[in-house]
């Protein structure tokens, strides 16, 4: 492959690439509620090729499943003494490349030295053609070289790299040129800023909803409320009504009764906690349905998890935004979740939104 050095309007967006905290997830104040800001990962179910081939199918990488526990979502790579290339094809040329993530795993529980090591920095190429590369820069993450007496777990290391501006690109390169000898990776991801409109409105206040299974909170059960009372949790010790609990192990359907059949619906969003000194551990995947109905439900997608935990032990809302390719009708909305990175500890759900524009052609003042 050819590598053309960047251009030098590139170069000034790459070396001024943000700091992640300052874009990415997670949001630690109630009032974040507010934003209206996400990401959308234009990898999900993309082509990827990997050299050398690694242990599992190389589409594992934009499935959107990067769980932490499951073994068979990792490619491993052993013995590894040549550089290492993932490559995305994202179907078309696109101009709003944003953010670049690899969820490499880090794993010491083998005693005999490292399963897979920690991977210190990624370097980040777009192509429009497949052939001629711009390098954009090195994701890299914090130093997970030497594991903690309590770490001897698989845990993510994210390579990240974020841009002030979009750039333009068909295929996406990763690449590491001197790897560690055993190396695991889960996910790729590449993502692009989107927007709940800023017109519409949360309809989901309010409305009734029921989960399966319960709520498994002990002394505060689910009161059928908390979930579409407007607000996020605070904290998990002491503002104990902004939040559901369910068991990480299981998949947890939370559907919203809007109470008529809503049209021009833009946007579904699904609020979750992490606090990994609690055990408290992010969902791994979300999918959107809705239905006319209550019986017959249509799956509109699926948000994959694209907030590491292991970056932040303290009580945050990870939010899980899905906008439609067009607006969608529906009396009954449906988030399904598919688990956490534990097996043995919990989730749990803060907030469930459901957002309607205002219909094309009609004035917002025209609705009051």
């Amino acid at each position: 492959m050819k590598y053309s050095i960047a251009a030098l309007s590139l170069c000034v967006v790459v070396c001024a690439a943000m700091a992640q905290d300052e874009f990415l997830f997670p949001y630690e104040s109630p009032d974040d509620i507010t934003v209206r800001t996400g990401w959308e990962d234009v990898a999900l179910g993309a082509f990827v090729k990997v050299s050398p081939e690694g242990s599992q199918p190389a589409e594992i990488l934009t499935d959107g499943l990067n769980r932490e526990n499951e073994g068979e979502r990792f490619i491993a790579w052993q013995g590894l003494g040549e550089p290492l290339e993932i490559v995305v094809d994202l179907g078309q040329i696109r101009d709003d490349l944003l953010s670049f993530r690899v969820f490499w795993a880090v794993d010491y529980t083998g005693l005999g030295g490292p399963v897979a090591d920690w991977v210190a920095e990624t370097q980040v190429s777009v192509s429009t053609n497949g052939t001629n590369y711009t390098v954009l820069g090195n994701a890299s993450s914090e130093d997970m070289s030497e594991p903690n007496a309590n770490d001897y777990t698989i845990r993510h290391c994210v390579n990240d790299l974020t841009l002030t501006q979009p750039v333009s690109g068909r295929y996406v390169r990763f690449y590491v040129e001197n790897p560690p000898a055993n190396v695991m990776c889960s996910e790729v991801t590449v993502l692009r800023e989107i927007a709940i409109p800023a017109d519409a409105t949360n309809i989901a206040v309010g409305k009734p909803y029921v989960t399966d299974p319960p709520g498994n909170d002990g002394s505060r059960p689910d009161d059928g409320i908390r979930l579409t009372d407007g607000r996020l949790a605070a904290d998990a010790s002491t503002d104990v009504t902004g939040w559901v609990s369910f068991p990480s192990t299981e998949v947890i359907n939370i559907t919203i009764d809007l109470g008529a059949l809503e049209h021009n619906l833009v946007a579904f969003r699904a609020w979750y906690a992490a606090w990994e000194s609690a055990f408290v551990f992010v969902v791994g995947t979300i999918y959107v349905e809705v239905s006319d109905n209550g019986t017959d439900f249509t799956r509109l997608g699926m948000v994959p998890k694209l907030y590491d935990q292991d970056e932040d032990p303290s009580f945050v809302n990870v939010p899980y935004l899905l906008i439609p390719q067009q607006p969608v009708s529906a009396r009954y909305v449906r988030f399904i979740t598919m688990g956490s990175d534990s097996n043995t500890f919990t989730t749990f759900a803060c907030e469930l939104e459901v957002y309607q524009g205002v219909p094309t052609g009609v004035s917002s003042w025209e609705l009051f």
